[in-house]
């Protein structure tokens, strides 16, 4: 087979089977059984794993003008037009469908999201996700970078609790368009660390190196 060009205001190239070989109904089936037994190729997000260390020292105080904190009346009637239009929509008998449709606009606002993981230490990991990856892919990278992969939890640096639920998107779960979860040994290791004495380190030393 040979591939031509794009022919006839087409955008995409297709192939022929050459004339001479029109006979080869055998060389022909061999093709066919070739493309239904291939496997696709399946892009992988990649995480652009980053790794940030603890600031060191109080940031000075930025420089604000004075009258940056002033609202002008255009400001002012701006917001409360959002505002009626937004108790407008609340107060709106939208049915279930409708209520779905706007969930799923929103949604497909963002493609991925960015976490950062805290740790102990207060040195951060961040890493790049899709937005319907669920915590199951969140713990398989934070435990690749572990030093020792003991067991742990992570927690919502916002509410606190823990994160158990491993199915769910993490765009349900909130955690979109970026987040921050806290890392923690597991209770029942970090009361035997406690009681050895041991503190292992969190992070894999080459990941330390580039912090």
């Amino acid at each position: 087979m040979k591939k031509l060009p794009a022919q006839n205001d087409s955008e995409e190239d297709y192939w022929v089977f050459p004339e001479e070989q029109t006979g080869d109904l055998e060389l022909l089936s061999t093709m066919k059984d070739c493309l239904i037994s291939a496997e696709p190729i399946h892009a992988e997000l990649a995480r652009c794993t980053t790794v940030l260390a603890p600031c060191s020292g109080a940031q000075p105080a930025p420089s604000i003008p004075t009258g940056f904190f002033s609202v002008t009346k255009e400001e002012i009637k701006r917001e409360q037009s959002q505002r009626t239009e937004e108790l407008e929509t609340l107060g709106m008998l939208r049915t279930k469908a409708m209520r779905e449709k706007e969930d799923a606009r929103g949604r497909r606002k963002y493609k991925f999201c960015l976490l950062r993981i805290r740790f102990p230490d207060n040195y951060i990991i961040q890493g790049t996700f899709s937005v319907y990856e669920n915590m199951n892919s969140v713990l398989e990278w934070v435990t690749e970078c572990l030093e020792t992969p003991l067991p742990y939890q992570l927690n919502d640096s916002v509410t606190g609790s823990r994160l158990t639920d491993m199915s769910t998107p993490l765009v349900d779960l909130g955690l979109v368009p970026t987040a921050v979860l806290v890392f923690s040994w597991d209770p029942e290791i970090a009361g035997e660390l406690e009681a050895a004495g041991s503190r292992p380190g969190f992070l894999r030393e080459d990941l330390m190196k580039n912090a």
